[in-house]
């Protein structure tokens, strides 16, 4: 069972009304960031945005706290589902795989070649994985390569993935804060020439390269699928579990930062960072 723990700066124990005012007002690090969902707030069952949605209502537009787009889904069959009460008593977005449920594409590009790449950094906060068809936070067409590719497999372990299929990076945990980036490693090297990657759970370093690269000589990407990933075979790629909130920023972020947004979402969430 995780280990969790209660603070004055957690969100206590009840469950949150769908619509009720952002409680976030403390996170601060807004600088790059495209890309910032959160089930407690901007959760919408209309296209528009116009109605909050309930618990067990589908999710048609989630309102981005970022500099991007609106995740939306026009299809009412495939729309994540809110729901309250989650860890700490926080709401988050259910997934089934079953029912194919997940966003429209998000505008969130790569380059072509090995050597061309943008770096990102993105964090999640989830749990209920269930890795049996590896679901997906994040994805690209197979016909695209491997360049953006965020998921989970149950193979020796059930493992997070991050880019590079071949790499395994630990041991999915429920809940979970992950943090991974494309860019630098956990020394703090940065390039684009190579693929630096870093990747935690829950406070750890699970996986640190300096140089990854096989793999990431795709065609360039001009959208980057959101709860599902094409690249892997017709039923699986789609997420199955609950995510409460996923940050993708532009480029990397130095470890203060990194370890400061860990720390904020280890509060709100009751997830102690090990």
């Amino acid at each position: 069972m995780p280990l969790v723990f209660t603070s004055l700066f957690a969100g206590g124990s009840g469950s949150l009304a769908p619509g009720a005012p952002d409680p976030d007002v403390g996170f601060a690090w807004s600088a790059n960031l495209l890309y910032h969902f959160r089930a407690t707030t901007g959760v919408f069952s209309d296209a528009a945005g116009s109605t909050p949605a309930g618990d067990g209502d589908p999710v048609a537009r989630w309102a981005n706290q970022g500099a991007g787009e609106d995740a939306q889904q026009a299809t009412e069959a495939r729309r994540p589902v809110m729901r309250t009460g989650g860890v700490n008593g926080r709401p988050y977005l259910a997934c089934d795989q079953s029912q194919q449920q997940y966003f429209g594409d998000l505008a969130f590009s790569q380059p072509y070649g090995l050597t061309n790449i943008n770096p990102f950094t993105v964090f999640a906060v989830t749990d209920a994985i269930a890795p049996a068809n590896y679901p997906a936070l994040l994805g690209a067409e197979a016909a695209l390569g491997g360049k953006v590719g965020f998921y989970f497999r149950p193979n020796a372990g059930e493992q997070v993935h991050f880019v590079k299929s071949q790499v395994r990076v630990g041991t999915i945990a429920n809940p979970q804060i992950l943090m991974a980036t494309i860019g630098r490693n956990a020394a703090g090297t940065t390039s684009t020439a190579v693929a630096r990657l870093w990747v935690r759970q829950n406070g750890t370093d699970i996986f640190s390269a300096s140089q990854q690269a096989s793999n990431l000589d795709s065609n360039a990407i001009a959208a980057t699928q959101f709860l599902r990933s094409s690249g892997i075979a017709d039923p699986a790629g789609y997420f199955h579990g609950h995510l409460y909130e996923m940050l993708l920023y532009d480029g990397t972020l130095d470890n203060a930062t990194t370890f400061a947004i860990e720390s904020f979402l280890a509060n709100k969430y009751a997830i102690v960072l090990s």
